[in-house]
């Protein structure tokens, strides 16, 4: 992670800075719903085969 430092170019750099953030968000947030998605596949599986 890198600190701003209140640099002279901030405002040149900070639209890249934001975009990637967004993008680091975007990939968080996909891989934590896949996370619980996969976990609720693995719970139905483990209920149908305690059910049959």
């Amino acid at each position: 992670m890198e600190i701003c430092h209140g640099c002279t170019n901030s405002n040149t750099i900070k639209p890249r800075e934001e975009s990637h953030h967004h993008a680091m968000l975007t990939i968080a947030t996909y891989f934590q719903s896949a996370m619980i998605v996969s976990s609720l596949v693995s719970l139905i599986f483990i209920i149908q085969r305690h059910a049959a």
